[in-house]
């Protein structure tokens, strides 16, 4: 029996197999004699094949452990998943606010200016309360315009923080679905060679086979 060279089912060797059959022929001549026949027949069968070294290396190089060319950017993406921090929000440091902020405060200041100056003009040019309280009033009214667009620089800010949450589970999915052609090749890949290889495995079998008999007459006579 030739030595094995593929794993599991891929087996280069002989294939044996023995059987044994006997036949017994008993036939009464008279009541004073019989004759006895013996026959055995033991036999023996394998097969041998051969496989091209261009073949064993192709299996060989196929069947190498499967090394993803996506693996650090997928593993990196998951953890920005896992690792991302729940959604807040602080208007001192939306910039966004700030913005507003400064333009609103602007508006108000001059706003401020102008109604204290029409103010004193009513009144002959000289500054009174009413101008100081109006005044007031026209820069507490873009205040109250800053602060009337909070929700809206809310909403904004969380919508942001949600689309980008959502960008980062699709990138991990696009990672995972090209992490996961690549096995598939690399799968694919594997068993067409190991097809090959018991493809010519099997074209280039051959069956030998070695017959022994035995066969043995004995006849008693009486």
């Amino acid at each position: 029996m030739a030595k094995s060279i593929f794993k599991k089912n891929n087996i280069t060797g002989a294939t044996v197999s023995n059987g044994t059959t006997s036949q017994s022929d008993f036939s009464n001549t008279s009541q004073s004699s019989f004759s006895k026949n013996t026959q055995n027949s033991n036999g023996r069968s394998w097969t041998t094949s051969k496989v091209s070294g261009k073949t064993k290396n192709q299996l060989k190089n196929a069947e190498k452990k499967f090394s993803s060319p996506y693996a650090n950017q997928l593993n990196s993406a998951v953890s920005n998943i896992t690792n991302r921090k729940a959604f807040s929000y602080d208007l001192n440091e939306d910039s966004l606010y700030k913005q507003y902020a400064e333009n609103y405060k602007n508006l108000g200041n001059q706003a401020m200016q102008d109604t204290m100056a029409n103010a004193s003009t009513l009144s002959g040019g000289y500054g009174n309360s009413y101008a100081t309280t109006a005044g007031q009033q026209a820069y507490n009214s873009y205040l109250q315009q800053l602060n009337d667009i909070v929700p809206t620089l809310y909403q904004q800010a969380r919508s942001n923080y949600d689309s980008e949450t959502s960008n980062l589970y699709n990138k991990a999915s696009l990672l995972q679905g090209l992490d996961s052609e690549a096995y598939q090749r690399y799968s694919n890949n594997r068993s067409y060679y190991a097809d090959e290889y018991n493809n010519e495995w099997n074209r280039n079998a051959v069956t030998h086979s070695k017959q022994t008999d035995t066969s043995t007459q004995i006849q008693n006579s009486s």
